[in-house]
Parts: C-alpha cells; sequence; structure tokens
C-alpha cells in the first residue's frame, strides 16, 4: 500500500522520485544533484504544499548568489506566488516595510515603525 501510494505521488519535479534508498533525482541520490538542482526542487515543493497560498518563506537566503535568486524569482512568478526571503545586509536596500498585506516602504522610502 506505501509502495503504491509512492508509486502514484505526483511530484513537483521531472524526475524527481523516492525509492527504497531515498529521494532521488534523475535517478541519483538527491544529495548530489547540483544546488541549483536541489533549491529548484525544493522551492518547487514548498509551492506545491499549498497551492492556495502561494507564499513560501526561504531561510538563509544570505547563502544564495545571484543566480540562485534569479532562479528563484522565475520560480515564483511561473506560479503567481510570493517568495519572502530572509537575508542578512547592510544599508536601505534590505528594509521592507508590509502593513496589512501591502508594501508600505522599500529602502530609503521607509518610516520608523513605532
Amino acid at each position: 500500500e506505501k509502495a503504491e501510494a509512492i508509486q502514484s505521488a505526483k511530484y513537483p519535479l521531472d524526475g524527481l522520485q523516492v525509492t527504497d534508498d531515498g529521494v532521488e533525482l534523475n535517478d541519483l541520490p538527491f544529495e548530489q544533484a547540483s544546488s541549483a538542482e536541489q533549491l529548484r526542487c525544493s522551492v518547487g515543493m514548498g509551492l506545491a504544499l499549498n497551492p492556495k497560498l502561494k507564499v513560501l518563506l526561504v531561510k538563509d537566503g544570505s547563502l544564495l548568489d545571484e543566480d540562485s535568486l534569479k532562479l528563484i524569482a522565475e520560480m515564483a512568478t511561473a506560479a503567481d506566488a510570493q517568495v519572502w526571503i530572509e537575508r542578512v545586509g547592510k544599508g536601505d536596500e534590505c528594509t521592507v516595510i508590509i502593513e496589512d498585506g501591502s508594501i508600505e516602504g522599500v529602502g530609503a522610502d521607509t518610516k520608523a515603525v513605532e
């Protein structure tokens, strides 16, 4: 019954599968996939978990390079989703104020929050 459920499951990325050995991507252990493939797979899984919500939180976003950030942005756009990325940085470009679901200020345009 478990094997049948795994076999018939819909996966968010072509080439993703669960075997007796664990999770595989393109017939290789997931751990051997490139960082970009792992990221694409993980974002796809996150967006597939609740397609009605369409919001995904990525922690440790400071570890992502520009290509990875661009990939996430493209996937979010294609899925009509929001991705919130936690990053550490300096300066106003790292500041976004959201109130009642709307962006109220970005960067130097932000007001002090009381």
